[in-house]
């Protein structure tokens, strides 16, 4: 059974870095052709695209903390730092935030705040239940108590489920 256990862990280990290794590779791309353009302009419909192009487990709870998070898009936090999930910069994981702006990470553009929310899944959320994930998001993203009750009202009356069926 331990065997099992080990091998497992060192799946995970072995895909965390080479996600990790992947997203460096891909925001230092970006950063290596400053004359480059790249459509960084953001919609609701650019940033559906941009959760279903990561694979998050429950984009939906992904799409509802972007929104609660960001004041329906309308935050300094969002605005100023590209910050959609209201993230601090990180002490202890690996982060692509450039920094800190208004006690928050701050990101080249929101895209880089998506990424940044995927490394934050792999590390502490790939492996729950819809539950599971759920109650960590309680105990340890958000202070306030029944942040969870919050994302599950606005993906009910948003009908965000739907952003994510396919058709």
């Amino acid at each position: 059974m331990r065997f099992y256990e080990t091998i497992k862990h060192v799946f995970y280990g072995v895909s965390i870095i080479t996600l990790l290794f992947v997203l460096t590779s891909l925001n230092n791309k970006k950063e290596a052709n400053p004359n480059e353009v790249i459509n960084d302009s953001f919609t609701k419909k650019a940033l559906i695209d941009e959760i279903k192009c990561h694979g998050f487990k429950y984009p939906d709870i992904v799409l509802a903390q972007a929104v609660l998070e960001s004041g329906h898009f309308k935050s300094d936090v969002f605005k100023e730092n590209n910050n959609l999930f209201g993230m601090r910069q990180p002490k202890k994981r690996y982060t692509l935030c450039k920094g800190s702006n208004l006690n928050h990470a701050l990101y080249d553009n929101w895209k880089v705040s998506v990424e940044d929310r995927m490394i934050y899944e792999a590390l502490y959320l790939n492996d729950m239940s819809r539950t599971q994930y759920k109650r960590f998001l309680d105990k340890t993203y958000a202070k306030g108590k029944n942040y969870s009750i919050c994302l599950e009202n606005l993906i009910k009356k948003n009908d965000l489920k739907e952003c994510f069926n396919n058709k």
